[in-house]
C-alpha cells in the first residue's frame, strides 16, 4: 500500500487509516441510566393511558347497544301497541331476548320455540312472571324479530348452575360489569321510576373497578 502524507507531514498507511485511528468508547453509566429513566417514564405513561382507553371503549360499546335495544323495544311497541313485558321479580332477568327475537308455539306439543337459539320451552317451566310470550306466532310460525342485528356475543345465559334462570337467554353487554362473566340489561316497564310513561333500561359496567351506569334517562 502506498504511503500517504497527512496534514502534519507524517506518512499514513492509506486513506482509511484515519478512520481506524478514531477512538471508540461505549455509553457511560450516566447515559445508560438516562435512557432507562426515559423508557420507564414512557412505559408508565402508556400504562396510565390504557385503562382510560378501555373505559372509553366499554362506554361506547354499552351506549351503542343501549341505543340499538331502545330502537328494537320501540319498534315492538309500535307493532304490538305495548312495551315488552318485564320481570318484576328481577329487573336483570327480563324476557326481552324472547320478546324481541320472537317465538313460535306448537299447538300439538304446547311448546314454545325460539328461532335464534332453537330453544324449546313449556309455559310451566318459564321462570318469568308472565308464563308465556306476547310476540308469539300461531301454529308453529315464528314471531316477528324486532332485533335482527343482535349479535351472538350480545346474548348469554347465566353461568351459575344453581340459578333458576340458567337455561334461559338474556340480552347482555359484552363488557365487564359487577358480574364479569354475565352482564345483562336491566329492564322495567311495569313501574319505571325514571321514565314513568315508558320504561327504564340500564346496564352497569365496571371499567377500572368503578361502577358506571349506562341508561335511557340521563344524558351522560
Amino acid at each position: 500500500m502506498t504511503a500517504l502524507k497527512n496534514h502534519t507531514g507524517r506518512k499514513t498507511a492509506g486513506p482509511f487509516s484515519s478512520v481506524l485511528a478514531w477512538p471508540c468508547h461505549g455509553y457511560t453509566l450516566v447515559e445508560m441510566l438516562t435512557v432507562i429513566a426515559i423508557i420507564a417514564l414512557l412505559a408508565s405513561l402508556i400504562l396510565a393511558v390504557i385503562p382510560m382507553v378501555r373505559e372509553r371503549r366499554d362506554k361506547a360499546v354499552a351506549r351503542a347497544q343501549l341505543r340499538a335495544l331502545t330502537v328494537a323495544i320501540n319498534d315492538y311497541k309500535s307493532a304490538l301497541n305495548e312495551y315488552p313485558p318485564d320481570n318484576p321479580n328481577a329487573s336483570d332477568r327480563p324476557p326481552l331476548f324472547y320478546e324481541l327475537t320472537g317465538v313460535s308455539y306448537g299447538l300439538a306439543d304446547q311448546v314454545y320455540t325460539n328461532a335464534v337459539t332453537a330453544q324449546t320451552m313449556r309455559a310451566a317451566d318459564l321462570p318469568f312472571t308472565q308464563k308465556g310470550f306476547r310476540n308469539c306466532g300461531a301454529d308453529g310460525s315464528p314471531g316477528r324479530n324486532f332485533y335482527a342485528e343482535l349479535k351472538p356475543k350480545q346474548y348469554a345465559q347465566p353461568q351459575d348452575s344453581s340459578n333458576p334462570y340458567k337455561d334461559f337467554w338474556f340480552v347482555v353487554v359484552p363488557v365487564g360489569g359487577p358480574n364479569p362473566d354475565f352482564n345483562p340489561f336491566h329492564y322495567n316497564s311495569t313501574n319505571p321510576t325514571n321514565n314513568p310513561n315508558s320504561y327504564d333500561l340500564w346496564v352497569d359496567i365496571t371499567p377500572r373497578g368503578k361502577v358506571i351506569r349506562i341508561d335511557n334517562w340521563s344524558k351522560n
